[in-house]
């Protein structure tokens, strides 16, 4: 008997609503136009908009990532020469404190494309805190006025993905992943190369404090700073600097 129950929409978390509301907006959007273009596979398309939904929702509660180690090493094949093994080594964080590490691993064989690229996106694919990375820079994106309207692509980083939901693209070459990873807040850097392994990590990118600078003592603003320096070039003003001792910029005016 051929079974005519029909698939039902399931509803956000409230973690997901919170974390992700853009993505979340857009997986929804794809499944409305979706149906709208095809009324018929609405059960076939609500089945694929829950998964997003569940993936979404699985991302959202993951870690914070603190350090990855990515080795690939070269396995040799009678047919297809040497294909890439990859394993990821991931350390994270939760938003308790509490230390975590996962390991995941990814394979690649064949020919005719990058092969150590889509190892290596095979086990990022695998671990939920390393695609938040990519979430947290797509939500941005949709969130940001002067970059919603551009493409993932543009923004993130060319390997980004496809569709409402971001994730790393295989075959596309390693050096996609150091623009990805950059646009994302992290450093991807090979450390180790040899005939048959690549070595690489994945590490956030400090953070460089912007320097405060104050004028006569007080605070100074762009327009400030904008404002002394046409007075600097046309002769109105004269002025010494120093650094303070908590490396702020101190200027004095002498006019």
């Amino acid at each position: 008997m051929k079974n005519t129950r029909t698939a039902t929409q399931n509803t956000p978390t409230e973690k997901a609503r919170a974390t992700f509301p853009h993505l979340l907006k857009a997986i929804e959007k794809e499944l409305k136009n979706y149906t709208a273009k095809n009324p018929t596979e609405k059960d076939r398309y609500t089945k694929y908009y829950n998964g997003q939904l569940a993936t979404l929702e699985h991302v959202a509660t993951a870690p914070t990532v603190t350090a990855v180690k990515i080795a690939v090493e070269w396995k040799k094949s009678q047919m297809w020469g040497h294909n890439p093994h990859t394993t990821a080594e991931t350390w994270t964080t939760d938003e308790n404190g509490a230390t975590g590490y996962t390991e995941t691993k990814g394979r690649a064989s064949g020919c005719g494309y990058d092969k150590q690229s889509a190892s290596i996106a095979s086990a990022l694919n695998e671990n939920s805190a390393l695609l938040k990375l990519l979430y947290i820079a797509e939500e941005k994106r949709l969130k940001g006025k002067e970059t919603r309207d551009k493409a993932r692509r543009d923004v993130i980083g060319y390997g980004s993905g496809y569709g409402a939901l971001p994730y790393f693209e295989g075959g596309c070459g390693v050096s996609c992943f150091y623009t990805i990873f950059k646009n994302c807040g992290f450093t991807f850097e090979q450390v180790a190369s040899g005939k048959t392994f690549d070595v690489y990590t994945i590490k956030p990118t400090p953070k460089t404090k912007k320097q405060i600078t104050y004028i006569n003592g007080i605070k100074a603003t762009q327009k400030d700073l904008e404002r002394l320096e046409a007075d600097e070039k046309s002769g109105k003003a004269t002025t010494t600097e120093h650094t303070t001792k908590k490396g702020a910029r101190a200027i004095v005016t002498n006019n």
